[in-house]
């Protein structure tokens, strides 16, 4: 990696830090040049604006999480089984790489930012090819049925998203514990299974 490449990194590293602790508009950016170790000049010949930099840092999220996504289907292995694994990787990643006080921030700017609104919905959905995979080799195997991909993972996000992310982001709900996020990924898997699986299967 460049010199400018690696100062780049650490700008984009430094402001997501800076984005999350202080939200969008008391995020400073000569804060984030001495946590960089860049100078302002650096900064700004990287990114114009405090604006164009955050929409960088979501960009990023967005790209690392969709490229390191994926969920193995398993012919021998219970549709619930999978899908519990799924739903635990979901929260893994926003929970532990992505963040919820990131998110809130994020939802914080909506009204100001449409379009900021729009890249966060990305985010969100940076499962749906992983997730479509997944759903698609179960409905070519017979296993699930009644709709196509897509509109299982819609269902799916839907169901996952209403225990895991929106009363924690929005609510500030406290985070399940470990108990009670085990209740409620078994009815999240006990309802799309009730909806989606083969006759055979439920």
């Amino acid at each position: 990696m460049k010199l400018s490449e690696k100062k780049r990194l650490a700008i984009i590293v430094a402001a997501r830090q800076e984005f999350i602790h202080q939200g969008y508009k008391q995020a400073n950016m000569t804060q984030i040049c001495d946590m960089a170790t860049v100078s302002k000049r650096t900064l700004y010949r990287h990114f114009a604006s405090k604006e164009l930099l955050f929409a960088e840092v979501l960009t990023d999220i967005h790209s690392e999480y969709s490229n390191q996504m994926h969920y193995q289907y398993c012919q021998q292995m219970p549709l619930a089984t999978q899908l519990a694994q799924i739903i635990e990787g979901e929260i893994e990643v926003l929970y532990q790489r992505y963040g919820i006080k990131l998110a809130r921030m994020i939802i914080a700017e909506f009204i100001r930012s449409p379009d900021l609104a729009r890249e966060f919905v990305k985010i969100l959905h940076a499962n749906a090819g992983a997730v479509n995979a997944w759903m698609q080799s179960a409905l070519t195997d017979g296993r699930l049925q009644g709709a196509d991909a897509s509109e299982l993972v819609t269902v799916f996000n839907c169901l996952y998203q209403g225990y895991f992310v929106w009363p924690q982001v929005v609510a500030d709900a406290p985070l399940a514990t470990a108990e009670l996020k085990q209740q409620q990924i078994a009815t999240i898997v006990k309802v799309f299974l009730t909806t989606y699986a083969s006759p055979t299967l439920v």
